[in-house]
């Protein structure tokens, strides 16, 4: 399972992410929309190759301190959640490198 690449777990009712997830570390694209998810793992953001994260459509009301520190991702969707500007810490979108301090 260390060549796949993408993984798809949407629609699944699912209330916590798999935690061998974290563990493919060659994962570019995780889907995880339209679940019940209610909390992310932190691992997910120590995920080296990880470029798209959609977390849609789940039921998320906060996201770990230090979520936000993706090495190289590109789109986050954390779109029809239960998230607020209050969970978000000022500084959270600063936190990833932009695609110019990449070295």
């Amino acid at each position: 399972m260390t060549f796949v690449t993408r993984i798809t777990l949407s629609h699944n009712k699912l209330k916590v992410v798999p935690p061998g997830v974290a563990n493919l570390i060659n994962l570019e694209i995780l889907n995880i929309s339209n679940n019940q998810l209610e909390e992310l793992p932190l691992s997910l953001s120590s995920m080296p190759k990880l470029r798209i994260l959609n977390c849609s459509i789940n039921r998320l009301n906060t996201l770990p301190r230090g979520f936000g520190a993706f090495p190289v991702l590109e789109v986050l969707d954390l779109s029809y959640n239960n998230l607020s500007e209050k969970v978000l810490p000022g500084n959270f979108f600063m936190m990833a490198r932009s695609p110019r301090q990449r070295p």
